[in-house]
């Protein structure tokens, strides 16, 4: 058990301050290597070990998974696969299973089922409002990248949009604010904050190299319709430091995502930079907003490293990294998993690593650390399929991350080096669960579910001796049932045997108000209840 000293949550209208359980992992799939047959999902299907691979989720809720890294020969895929967390299954649905393939782009805005992007790792990804998702630069096994590509999921085709995909391409930024057909950020790689406006363009910040092979701090917008880029903010200069509160500075490995009213946050990232022959890094910790309105740069204060209180608190504050695991959960909060935290400016990998979860949840404008420490932590995976509270994955860096339906938290591979060239990658996958009344995010707006929570009763209430929880029974049945007091310690936690439609419980409980929470596969409904 840890205690919040301020935790504010919603359940059903529900605001209040307390203690919270620790959300929990669970080891879903952790085998060798299966590409099986493509376009035919199978439980017997794994992707390789891949790390900086590129991630989206589709309308539906399934998970997207493009490229990566697997071993640091360099050896690199273009395999696009799909998960669906319904059935727990991955398919190969495009792309070669041969690593270091070279892709065939075929006809320039010409979509194909035999197009697909060259092998590469790194590249920035973007879903449009339309569903389809994009692909930018990347680290390829010949050379940085610098194309746009556009993937239709309806008709599996790659459609290769525009820039040079033989090799190296410098940047044209043209005027400020003006689009070009001869525009181009040119090549790109980790350029990972990636935003896209309620107009459908589709926005880049920083990544590299540049020029001079550094990193670099410009802001980009791409036109669906017109297939060009417009340089919207920034310069080209490399390697700058972080500038009052006005400019982040340069930074690749950062993390982006989408506010309800347009605006776009970043947090964290690298800068690696040379000093005449000696070469620094820093990794940041903090978190920008950018206005495409006005196209400023905000800093949004926050706390130095601080991680002695769960759940969301004014005082806590993950440590620096670059490359975690991210994504937006259905109520706009960000989520991050692990990371690198300590660059080796030498051999350019990084040293330190983390294995934590964190939310950053926009209403109050702060961090809530969900589980882990800021130690690096070998894993603990128990059975596979069996959720712990002592399971946790490896501490690791360029995993994949995505939010599902019911606001669970997957996250897939990625990779750790240990100092001497040695290499431990993974394609295990996990799924957090969040404490159910750390985040109060769990309903999702247009998703149907065949459980009803509206079926849910409990009586008498009030009661002076027990209660009676009236539940669905079968598949409609919630998973668990959890009783909190009126300051949100943990009561009571059941696992709903479903061949049964009623619970009793709290003939034990002294007088007050207590809450109880029924876990649904997407969604949670929350009752007041009073012991008399």
């Amino acid at each position: 058990m840890k205690r919040c000293s301020i935790v504010v949550f919603l359940f059903s209208g529900i605001f209040f301050q307390g203690t919270a359980q620790n959300g929990m992992w669970t080891c879903l799939r952790n085998g060798a290597a299966s590409f099986g047959t493509q376009g035919v999902s199978s439980v017997n299907n794994n992707p390789p070990k891949l790390t900086y691979s590129s991630y989206w989720t589709d309308s539906t809720g399934k998970f997207w998974l493009f490229g990566g890294l697997t071993n640091a020969g360099p050896t690199y895929y273009n395999t696009l696969w799909r998960f669906d967390p319904d059935i727990n299954e991955w398919t190969w649905i495009n792309g070669s299973n041969i690593p270091n393939d070279s892709g065939n782009c075929g006809i320039q805005g010409v979509p194909s089922q035999s197009n697909y992007p060259s092998a590469r790792r790194g590249s920035s990804c973007w879903n449009d409002n339309q569903g389809n998702l994009w692909l930018f630069g990347g680290l390829a096994f010949n050379g940085f990248r610098g194309d746009m590509w556009r993937y239709h999921i309806a008709t599996n085709e790659w459609t290769w949009m525009k820039g040079n995909i033989t090799g190296f391409s410098p940047p044209f930024y043209g005027i400020k604010g003006v689009e070009d057909s001869l525009n181009t950020p040119g090549r790109r790689y980790e350029a990972s904050s990636n935003w896209v406006d309620s107009a459908g363009n589709l926005w880049l910040f920083g990544g590299g190299p540049g020029q001079g092979g550094g990193t670099l701090r410009d802001v980009w917008r791409y036109n669906t319709i017109t297939n060009n880029w417009t340089w919207m903010a920034g310069d080209s200069i490399e390697d700058q430091m972080p500038q009052s509160i006005w400019n982040p500075g340069c930074r690749t490995g950062a993390n982006g995502w989408t506010d309800a009213s347009g605006k776009f946050y970043l947090f964290g990232g690298l800068l690696y930079y040379w000093v005449g022959s000696w070469p620094n890094q820093a990794t940041f910790g903090d978190v920008w907003r950018f206005d495409p309105a006005t196209l400023q740069w905000t800093w949004m204060p926050g706390v130095s490293e601080n991680y002695s209180v769960f759940c969301t608190s004014p005082v806590t504050n993950p440590r620096a990294r670059a490359d975690a695991g991210a994504a937006a959960d259905h109520c706009g909060n960000l989520w991050i998993v692990s990371g690198g935290t300590q660059f080796n400016a030498w051999d350019g990998y990084f040293q330190s690593y983390v294995s934590d979860v964190w939310m950053y949840n926009l209403s109050a404008l702060q961090w809530g650390l969900m589980k882990g420490t800021p130690l690096f932590t070998t894993g603990y995976y128990n059975t596979i399929g069996v959720p712990d509270t002592a399971n946790h994955p490896e501490s690791r860096y360029g995993a994949a991350m995505w939010i599902s339906k019911s606001n669970e938290v997957y996250i897939f591979g990625g990779v750790w080096e240990d100092g001497n060239w040695n290499f431990y990658l993974f394609n295990d996958l996990w799924r957090f669960t969040q404490d159910s009344i750390c985040t109060g995010c769990f309903v999702t707006a247009g998703i149907t579910t065949p459980a009803d929570p509206s079926a849910i009763s409990i009586y008498p209430n009030p009661s002076g001796t027990f209660f009676t929880l009236s539940y669905p029974s079968g598949k409609e049945a919630p998973e668990t049932v959890s009783i909190y007091d009126a300051t949100g310690r943990s009561m009571l936690e059941v696992h709903i045997d479903p061949s049964k439609n009623s619970l009793q419980f709290g003939s034990s409980f002294s007088p007050g108000v207590y809450y109880v929470a029924a876990r649904f596969k997407d969604r949670i409904k929350t009752l007041k209840i009073i012991r008399l």
